[in-house]
């Protein structure tokens, strides 16, 4: 199961990111917050899973949270943020990072959400090159 988060800021990306990995016919839980129930929510995370984070400047305190509960768990988190040392980044198994353009205290989000759009394409083509293997085999 792959358990994506982001809130506030982050929101839209990974909400991109949890629709796009659901199209890939992974199984995917998007961890929303509705009603304040992150917490509960990572509550279904198990060893064998994947948290996606994603959390930009200032962090979210609900996926920093979340990134502190998924390794107790046993499971791997992939961050996406905009420093090597953000609180989301220091645990996880791979950081990535990427920084968007700011004008006055606002922020992009097209670096993010091409960044985004890289991870999913990315799998697409790793488990399509996957599936075509064991058809050969």
């Amino acid at each position: 199961v792959v358990h994506v988060a982001g809130f506030r800021r982050a929101f839209p990306i990974s909400a991109y990111l949890a629709y796009s990995l659901q199209q890939l016919g992974k199984h995917v839980q998007f961890i929303d917050g509705v009603g304040g129930l992150s917490k509960p929510q990572a509550n279904t995370i198990d060893r064998k899973d994947l948290l996606i984070a994603v959390s930009f400047r200032p962090y979210a305190p609900e996926t920093v949270e979340l990134v502190e509960i998924a390794p107790r768990k046993g499971a791997k988190i992939l961050s996406i943020s905009d420093s090597r040392v953000s609180p989301i980044a220091k645990p996880a198994n791979v950081a990535l990072q990427v920084r968007d353009s700011e004008v006055r205290s606002f922020r992009s989000l097209a670096a993010s959400m091409c960044l985004a759009q890289a991870v999913a394409i990315g799998l697409a083509f790793t488990t399509q090159g996957r599936a075509q293997r064991q058809k050969m085999n």
